[in-house]
């Protein structure tokens, strides 16, 4: 069945759910074939390949230990990289702001916090001796903050150091 677009797409996807199929022709139960390799970046300190149907998903964590900055010692570095095929839609991949901030992370928190303090206290034991997991949203917010502070002082000592370049003076 093809999707007429004159149809308005809610009547259509009801249309379907009503016939037990989905738009790529599968049953309702159905689901797709699904492949899983575990290590499978041999120096990674972590991976994973997925097969979910024709979507393909290779994860890796790679670790470093390093010096930390002189002005910051008590803090560390992530470094996040994605790396997409030319056809991926990035909007397909990339999870919503409110998930980046872990707003659902703090959501589901403050609900164990309240419904179960054993459960919390089992689930968050780790980063609640850091930081409260309620407060996720707003300290990403402030690494957030700091991170575009640190790159706007890079971007202006680069900028500085091109135009000292080009006079000859500061």
């Amino acid at each position: 069945m093809d999707i007429d677009f004159e149809e308005n797409i809610t009547d259509y996807i009801r249309k379907i759910i009503k016939e037990n199929y989905r738009i790529d022709k599968r049953g309702l139960l159905e689901y797709r074939d699904i492949k899983i390799i575990k290590n499978y970046v041999k120096n990674a300190e972590g991976s994973c390949y997925l097969e979910l149907g024709k979507t393909k998903v290779l994860a890796g964590v790679k670790l470093e230990i390093a010096e930390p900055f002189q002005d910051n010692e008590d803090s560390g570095i992530l470094v996040t990289t994605v790396n997409l095929s030319p056809v991926s839609d990035i909007k397909d991949v990339l999870p919503s702001d409110e998930r980046v901030r872990c707003e659902h992370v703090a959501n589901y928190a403050a609900q164990l916090r309240q419904e179960n303090q054993e459960k919390f206290k089992r689930v968050f034991s780790q980063l609640s001796s850091r930081i409260d997991p309620a407060e996720l949203p707003k300290h990403f917010e402030e690494v957030l903050e700091r991170i575009k502070a640190a790159y706007k002082a890079v971007i202006e000592a680069s900028t500085r150091q091109q135009v000292t370049e080009v006079t000859g003076s500061e």
